[in-house]
C-alpha cells in the first residue's frame, strides 16, 4: 500500500532516510524515474542511501504503476519518490489512488533546460514558468499537494504557494 509520495530532486537522502521512512514505517521505497533504470551506479547508490532493511527499487514510471497493481504490493508500506513535477503528473495519471504528494526540494540542484530563470517559491522549491505550470496542473488534480521538508514542519498547501501567500 502506498503510504507516502514525495517529490524531491535529491531522491533518497538524509531527510528521507532518517525522517520520512521512520514516520510512515516504510518497508519499500520505489524511485520512479525513467532515466535512472539503467544507471547501475546510481541505483546502487540509492540502495545504499536507504536505511538497512528497507527495500529499494528504481523503476520507470510505467513499471512503478504495474508493480503497485500487484496484490503483493498491498502488504508492503511503500514510499514513492519522483524528482520533478512532470513525473509526479505522469505518476498520478497511472496511479489514481495517489491522493497527496509531499514536495520537499526541487529546482535548486537540477539543470534548468528552459530559457527562463527559476524563481523561488519556498525555501527549497524553485521553478521556471514551465515547471510552475506543472505544479499548477498538480494542484488542479484536486489532490493535496503540499510543501513540507521534514515531518515536524507545518504542511504548506501548494495552492497558497502558487498564489504567493
Amino acid at each position: 500500500m502506498i503510504k507516502f509520495v514525495r517529490m524531491d530532486e535529491r531522491l533518497i537522502h538524509g531527510q528521507v532516510a532518517v525522517k520520512w521512512i521512520k514516520q510512515f514505517n516504510i518497508s519499500h521505497v520505489i524511485v520512479a524515474k525513467d532515466s535512472l533504470v539503467n544507471d547501475h551506479l546510481m541505483v546502487k547508490t540509492l540502495k545504499m542511501a536507504a536505511p538497512q532493511g528497507t527495500k529499494v527499487a528504481v523503476k520507470s514510471i510505467e513499471d512503478t504503476a504495474k508493480m503497485l497493481k500487484n496484490p503483493k504490493a498491498t502488504k508492503a508500506n511503500v514510499m514513492l519518490i519522483v524528482d520533478c513535477p512532470a513525473d509526479a503528473l505522469r505518476l498520478i495519471e497511472l496511479i489514481p489512488e495517489i491522493k497527496e504528494i509531499n514536495v520537499g526540494n526541487y529546482g535548486r540542484n537540477t539543470v534548468n533546460r528552459e530559457p527562463d530563470e527559476r524563481k523561488q517559491l519556498t525555501q527549497n522549491v524553485y521553478a521556471n514558468n514551465k515547471e510552475r505550470k506543472q505544479f499548477q496542473q498538480l494542484v488542479d488534480t484536486d489532490r493535496f499537494i503540499y510543501f513540507q521538508t521534514i515531518p515536524e514542519d507545518k504542511k504548506e498547501d501548494f495552492k497558497d504557494i502558487l498564489r504567493g501567500k
